[in-house]
């Protein structure tokens, strides 16, 4: 299965493909039906051989050429309207699973203790879409054990297809990988796993005391999207925390919003006197929560696209000085101005006014016109213009 040789001959694109041709001569004359019924049978006989090793497939069988057998073993029961190979129309094709389920059954040990990784990703994608459940056992292990993230990620989406309680044992396993692709996996999968709302909660809560700072916020962010007691219960614990100064600078807008998301009247009370109390702050106070966490290419994107800002319409920004002299250049407005500095100019644009550019600015303060989001996501950017 593994070894490196010269590309396949037309046998095996007509074992990998569907087309109802491949492999006859052009000239030979049968009925179309029964080519296209000779050809389901070859079809499965090729796959099958291809993935076992048995012949009568007449050439050797490269790791890349097995796994595209594997995946083909995948979608037997409904494959493509499309041919595989050259993408010709071939219609809607329904076959029953048993043939894939079997032919697939017999190699998932050798190739999961033997196959190179990428056979090894695509058997667990071929697993989970035949639901070959047996299997559940040796994708839990590949989890923790795949060499590499693709075979530990592939082997998670298998067990979230077969659900159970390994799916669950699976999530808890990849939201510590060493890896952030596989974390980011199990993020995306803990919301739709059908898990219990208080397990899920948990999980979610596990990602703020590990994850990165975008895990952390994904995070939030689904939680606050859950209903249910143990959300609530989560949510008032970190609006505790964020009252006595210790939730992350970079987390701490995501904390906000989320409990405004639940939509739950206590949590929604307390975030209305939190903002009512920092309406007197001074205005860098008021907003420190948008200080630290943005997202640079989002504010990029808000520079130049939000019609209420209009920020192309003052200033210069990008390296190709597209924009407006009516304010300051901004080109590399990061060496001259801190980050603080950066988020005052916007919220109180009269607090510090550039030489050359009058005694009043005419910005509109960025508080009333962008949500707190887009300011962090703003001045995020604003820090790699260097």
């Amino acid at each position: 299965l593994e070894e490196e040789v010269d590309p396949p001959s037309k046998v095996a694109l007509h074992g990998a493909g569907e087309h109802p041709d491949h492999g006859r001569d052009a000239g030979e004359d049968q009925p179309e039906q029964h080519r296209d019924a000779k050809a389901v049978d070859q079809a499965r006989d090729d796959v099958a051989a291809l993935v076992v090793g048995a012949e009568p497939v007449p050439f050797e069988r490269p790791a890349a050429l097995a796994a595209e057998a594997l995946a083909v073993l995948g979608v037997w029961p409904k494959p493509s309207v499309l041919d595989r190979v050259d993408g010709h129309p071939i219609g809607e094709v329904t076959r029953d699973s048993a043939a894939a389920r079997a032919a697939l059954a017999g190699v998932v040990q050798p190739l999961f203790a033997n196959g190179s990784p990428t056979v090894q990703a695509a058997l667990a994608g071929a697993v989970g879409r035949l639901r070959l459940a047996d299997a559940a056992p040796l994708l839990l292990a590949k989890v923790g054990s795949g060499s590499t993230a693709e075979v530990r990620t592939a082997s998670l989406g298998a067990l979230q297809a077969l659900g159970g309680a390994r799916a669950e044992e699976a999530i808890r396993t990849s939201l510590q990988d060493p890896d952030r692709t596989v974390r980011a996996a199990a993020l995306a999968a803990v919301a739709r796993a059908g898990l219990p709302e208080t397990t899920t909660a948990e999980l979610l809560s596990s990602v703020l005391s590990q994850g990165t700072v975008t895990e952390q916020q994904t995070a939030l962010a689904a939680l606050g999207q859950l209903q249910g007691a143990g959300a609530r219960r989560a949510l008032a614990r970190l609006l505790d925390q964020l009252d006595r100064g210790a939730v992350a600078p970079e987390i701490q807008l995501d904390v906000a919003e989320a409990a405004r998301a639940s939509r739950d009247p206590a949590l929604v009370a307390r975030l209305d006197a939190r903002d009512a109390a920092r309406a007197s702050r001074p205005s860098l106070d008021a907003y420190a929560d948008a200080l630290h966490g943005g997202d640079a290419q989002a504010g990029q994107r808000t520079i130049n696209n939000n019609a209420a800002a209009q920020c192309n319409q003052c200033h210069v920004i990008s390296g190709a000085a597209t924009g407006s002299r009516v304010g300051p250049d901004l080109r590399s407005i990061a060496l001259r101005l801190t980050r603080e500095q950066l988020l005052e100019a916007l919220v109180h644009p009269n607090a510090r006014i550039a030489p050359g550019y009058g005694p009043v600015s005419v910005m509109p303060p960025m508080g009333g016109v962008l949500t707190r989001r887009e300011l962090r996501d703003v001045v995020e950017y604003l820090t790699t213009l260097r």
